[in-house]
């Protein structure tokens, strides 16, 4: 009965304002129908900014209480482990089961054990960062680092490259390649800059490749990834002077090979002075003064 009662209240309630609605002119109708749409659109943006902090603050505090168990365990037994001055890193043993109990079988998890373990190589180096580059392994990280580079979305590809460039994980030559000539031009600048970091016979392959134009911020990256690798190959630069169509390579090459002082390569510099590119020109009388 209370139902019906508040079923008919409503009811009268709505037929007297639909009756007084009916009566107003087209622009009072249109007017009051705005108001109304637009006071619902408010409270619905509201209900949803709400909603998403909720939800934000939710995955934050799960996040960070995950990140606080995975930072514990690889200080604890790993930078901490007291067997680290006494024993060479092939006999120290990881604390893999320590990882496999917290249960990382969903991808954010695994995540947030990739982005510590990455954290932890760059900033120590010796026996933990061998140990946690094994302890990588062992978990089988690496292939959530590999299935990035197949992803659709040229972030999350980068992503993987650095994880695999910081532990210097091969990545197949095919694949690299394909990446370092990508359209998207960020993708293609750290492709170039992993494989120089990656590759352990030819280094700078992709030389061969190059075909859009090198920004002068993209040489000035690549130039100093080059020269801060450690135990990189250098070639003789010369190779790529006479042969390269892309006048950007051919001055980057001009600058490395003045800047490895190799003075063998001063014969081919002085045939860039005929080159058609005024750049290419002005470059090689630049190099060939500094040289």
């Amino acid at each position: 009965m209370a139902l019906m009662e508040v079923n008919n209240i409503l009811g009268n309630y709505y037929n007297h304002y639909a009756e007084r609605f009916a009566y107003y002119p087209p622009f009072l109708k249109f007017a009051a129908v705005c108001v109304v749409f637009f006071i619902s659109l408010t409270l619905l943006i509201y209900c949803y900014i709400f909603i998403n902090r909720r939800y934000n603050n939710y995955i934050t505090q799960r996040n960070n209480t995950f990140r606080k168990k995975v930072v514990d365990i690889i200080i604890q037994h790993i930078i901490l482990n007291s067997e680290l001055e006494e024993k060479p890193a092939e006999q120290i043993i990881v604390p893999e089961d320590e990882f496999r109990e917290l249960g990382f079988s969903k991808r954010w998890e695994r995540q947030i054990i990739i982005d510590e373990f990455i954290y932890y190589h760059i900033n120590f180096a010796g026996k933990v960062s061998l140990l946690l580059k094994r302890l990588f392994i062992q978990l089988g990280l690496e292939k959530n680092s590999y299935n990035k580079l197949n992803s659709n979305k040229w972030n999350k590809k980068i992503k993987g490259l650095h994880e695999l460039a910081e532990l210097q994980l091969l990545v197949p030559d095919v694949k690299m390649l394909e990446l370092t000539n990508s359209r998207n031009r960020v993708l293609r600048m750290e492709a170039r800059a992993a494989y120089i970091q990656l590759s352990k016979n030819e280094p700078f392959k992709f030389f061969d490749q190059v075909k859009e134009p090198m920004l002068d911020w993209e040489q000035l990256y690549l130039f100093e990834v080059i020269t801060k690798s450690r135990n990189l190959v250098i070639p003789s630069f010369s190779r790529w002077l006479n042969i390269a169509s892309n006048n950007s390579l051919i001055i980057f090459c001009l600058k490395l090979i003045v800047h490895y002082n190799q003075f063998n390569n001063i014969p081919s510099i002085r045939k860039l002075l005929d080159h058609l590119d005024v750049k290419v020109r002005v470059a090689a009388i630049n190099e060939l003064g500094q040289l």
